[in-house]
C-alpha cells in the first residue's frame, strides 16, 4: 500500500490544462495576425490550435474578450511587446 501515486494525477492535469491554454492562445494570436480581430473565429482559432471542434475554447475562456485578455497578458509577459512609434 504505496502512497508514491497518490496526488500525482492532479498536477500533471493541471500543467495539460496549462499547455492547452497555452496552445489556443498561440493559435490565437497567429489567427489574429492573419485575419485580424473583427474576423477571427473560435471555429478558425479552434482549426489552426488542432483542435476538434470549438468546445475547449469555451471550456478555457469565458468568451473572445478572455480570450483575447490571455492573449495580451502572453505577449507583455514574453517581452514582445513593440516599442511606442512615436
Amino acid at each position: 500500500m504505496s502512497n508514491s501515486g497518490l496526488g500525482s494525477s492532479p498536477p500533471r492535469r493541471s500543467v495539460t490544462e496549462a499547455a492547452r491554454r497555452r496552445q489556443i492562445v498561440d493559435a490565437t494570436i497567429s489567427t489574429v495576425a492573419e485575419v485580424g480581430y473583427g474576423r477571427a473565429s473560435y471555429a478558425q482559432i479552434a482549426r489552426q490550435a488542432g483542435l476538434s471542434s470549438t468546445g475547449l475554447i469555451s471550456y478555457h475562456f469565458a468568451g473572445k474578450a478572455d480570450l483575447i485578455q490571455a492573449v495580451v497578458a502572453q505577449v507583455v509577459s514574453s517581452g514582445h511587446v513593440a516599442a511606442d512609434p512615436q
